[in-house]
């Protein structure tokens, strides 16, 4: 069953339709990746409303609707309506601005327009479920990353500036076939690692500084999102202390992982564990992990802290789902900060709850001690990389059974 098929059975009956307006859920629809266009969605037919830049493309590509050229948006839609006898519409509240929303109720007045949350749920319940082809994606994306990640380290030295190594590790992904990067990349270090959504400054690389990455590669819409945090030269007791205690919570994360755990859960046993390491957990100050997808931050989301995505964490009871990320980082004043971000995709298809299995995997699955550094590209300067290597391949057999059923890969490298 595809997408469209999935919501023409959902709807409550003939006389409901959907409206599909935002980029991401066109994309996920039709397949089709545009910055402009409608789905109509009904029982019997649904409709691609699109425009002329994109239209000769779209019919090549789309086979779950039938595409139309765009020539007036107002009539068109309002005689598919009439057309299919809706009377009752379902719009995407999530993403609809109410300016957007006032323009449809002006244009569609004889239609009930449903601006309630049932369309964006039914959505968001979908894309917490990845297919295998989703998740081939992902694993691609993060592949591109992984191999830019490893070139990046045999290529920078202490002489160059934060904006140089982020510029140098987006060529490398664009270079290994990423059509686009995943979001800004960042590369902090000494004490701008300590903030979390850093800017790349003029700052050049110092001995005994953290340098934080956080970066990833987007194959055919699809995004990959990792965190490595480097140590350059010899760095102080108290900056590999943290480094550990960062590195061991993220391992106790993961380890609390299971199907239909409840996200706050995680997130806690994550902050017992950096409290345990003398009381790093108090510079935590936010949610411990996210979804990826079509878009960098989906849902389901780990954390106590749920900020802006508490109403939609709320309706999903923070179960956790499928494409789960894990993503520890502290931030402690001027020793910089520590993090790491590892991918989680997990199952739901008919069976029973089976217990998660962590395999370790890659070259620096263990605490990665000073005795363990590598020399930077032929400036003396040393690296130390960040060492959570974990990798856990659920994969979507059945929709829309909601059971659970677990299929656990090793794979070298810091994600799946």
């Amino acid at each position: 069953m595809s997408n469209i098929e999935a919501l023409q059975a959902k709807l409550p009956d003939e006389a409901c339709g959907a409206l599909i307006t935002s980029d991401v859920s066109r994309r996920y629809f039709c397949g089709f990746k545009s910055s402009a266009g409608v789905i109509l969605v009904t029982k019997e037919q649904s409709y691609l409303i699109i425009d002329s830049r994109y239209f000769d493309k779209a019919k090549q590509r789309v086979t779950d609707c039938r595409v139309i050229l765009l020539e007036d948006m107002r009539t068109q839609l309002s005689e598919l309506l009439l057309k299919h006898d809706i009377r009752k519409l379902m719009l995407e509240s999530d993403y609809m601005t109410l300016s957007e929303f006032a323009a449809y109720k002006e244009q569609l007045h004889f239609v009930e327009l449903d601006a309630t949350s049932w369309l964006s749920d039914f959505i968001w319940g979908m894309r917490i479920i990845k297919t295998a082809e989703e998740v081939k994606l992902i694993v691609k994306a993060q592949r591109i990353a992984e191999k830019a990640f490893e070139r990046l380290v045999d290529n920078i030295h202490r002489d160059m500036t934060e904006k140089q190594v982020a510029a140098l590790l987006n060529y490398y992904m664009m270079d290994l076939g990423a059509d686009d990067l995943s979001f800004e990349t960042i590369a902090a270090s000494g004490v701008n690692s300590a903030s979390p959504h850093a800017v790349p400054t003029d700052k050049k690389l110092q001995e005994g500084d953290f340098l934080t990455l956080d970066f990833g590669a987007v194959v055919d819409s699809y995004h990959s999102d990792m965190t490595r945090t480097l140590a350059v030269g010899t760095i102080s007791p108290e900056q590999e202390k943290l480094y550990n205690a960062v590195y061991y919570a993220n391992l106790d994360g993961i380890k609390a992982v299971k199907p239909g755990i409840n996200g706050k859960v995680v997130d806690s046993v994550a902050r017992a564990t950096l409290a345990a390491w003398g009381g790093y957990d108090k510079y935590f100050g936010h949610g411990l992990g996210h979804g990826v997808g079509l878009e960098i931050h989906e849902q389901a989301y780990f954390g106590s802290l749920l900020l802006h995505h508490e109403r939609l964490c709320r309706r999903r009871a923070h179960r956790l789902c499928v494409g789960h990320q894990v993503h520890e980082g502290v931030t402690a004043g001027g020793c910089g900060a520590a993090a790491g971000l590892d991918v989680l995709l997990v199952l739901k298809a008919r069976g029973a709850p089976v217990a998660v299995q962590i395999h370790k995997c890659g070259q620096h699955s263990q605490p990665t001690g000073i005795h363990h550094r590598l020399v930077l590209g032929g400036k003396g300067g040393k690296i130390l990389p960040y060492g959570s290597d974990f990798a856990i391949l659920y994969i979507d057999l059945e929709r829309p059974s909601l059971g659970v059923h677990s299929v656990c890969q090793q794979h070298r490298g810091s994600l799946l």
